[in-house]
């Protein structure tokens, strides 16, 4: 391909073959046709059970009113299980937790991440992954409080503890049931 000097001016047709578009015209997305796609991209990641997104916490629930209600929730147990457990407020987190809704009789979560350090037994808590399993009852009153615990943990004490410890803690904010 032929050198075009910097001060001169170049026309279209004039430019070097890998500067010009490979497609034909009648293939170019309209800038209206681009936010149709946009639109219909986002409402299929809703429909798909993408949910809500707060400073802390992205909810995927099956059920889009729910998915407000974890989410929301999530904040509320996350602010009040800190101060009730450490005295003051966590720091908002680098990404939010993405927590999984589904719905089953048994209630049960699994919450996931890992630590900085070098061994990766310590340091800042990162990659942060809940699951929460249960009725809607279940999930909001036990299942939820004792993830959210198990992260307040993790991030106050920045290292593993023992599973009797961690799991002791958690579970005491749980419904009686």
């Amino acid at each position: 391909a032929a050198r075009i000097p910097a001060n001169q001016e170049v026309q279209r047709d004039q430019a070097p073959l890998f500067r010009q578009r490979a497609f034909p015209e009648s293939w170019r997305i309209r800038k209206m046709d681009r936010l149709k796609i946009t639109l219909v991209l986002a409402g299929l990641g809703l429909f798909m059970g993408a949910g809500p997104r707060t400073q802390n916490f992205i909810v995927d629930s099956p059920d889009p009113a729910f998915s407000a209600q974890v989410a929301e929730a999530a904040e509320a147990y996350r602010r009040k299980l800190a101060l009730e457990w450490l005295g003051r407020e966590l720091p908002p987190w680098q990404q939010p937790c993405p927590i999984r809704v589904v719905f089953e009789p048994q209630a049960h979560g699994a919450t996931s991440f890992r630590f900085s350090g070098p061994t990766g037994e310590s340091g800042q808590p990162f990659d942060w992954q809940m699951e929460v399993y249960g009725t809607p009852e279940r999930i909001l009153d036990s299942v939820l409080p004792h993830e959210i615990t198990h992260t307040i943990l993790a991030s106050h004490f920045k290292q593993r503890l023992p599973r009797w410890l961690d799991e002791g803690a958690c579970s005491s904010v749980e419904h009686v049931s």
